[in-house]
């Protein structure tokens, strides 16, 4: 896993931000949404397993800060996404959503074993892109 993201990150940091997700657009040239950049594209991996909880909360604890600790430093791979995606059915001590109960260093995993996990991530990315 680890050399699947730092390959990517390598490409990342060659590229401006602006160049990391792609418009595509329809006839009246109207962006209908952003793709990603196909020099990022190929570092995708796949976690399966008989035991869909395992697999969530392998994918969750890989990507929170705690996970990385002091080595945790200024990274930022998606941060912001990532820490509303961890922390989205989390309440706060008053009872509210809360978007940044569990920080994270970055997207590095996302379980995505159900529709509705499916639909929560890409209002996310649309909401933050």
């Amino acid at each position: 896993m680890a050399e699947v993201v730092t390959l990517r990150a390598m490409k990342l940091a060659q590229m401006s931000r602006h160049d990391i997700f792609e418009p595509v657009y329809d006839s009246d040239e109207k962006a209908l949404y952003f793709r990603l950049n196909d020099d990022l594209q190929g570092y995708e991996m796949v976690v399966s397993s008989c035991n869909n909880s395992a697999v969530e909360i392998l994918s969750k604890e890989l990507s929170q800060l705690k996970s990385i600790g002091e080595y945790a430093g200024e990274i930022d791979y998606f941060k912001f996404i990532a820490t509303r995606l961890l922390s989205a059915d989390e309440k706060s001590k008053f009872g509210e959503k809360s978007f940044i109960s569990k920080p994270a260093w970055g997207l590095f995993c996302v379980a995505l074993g159900s529709k509705a996990k499916q639909v929560k991530f890409l209002f996310l990315m649309r909401l933050t892109a």
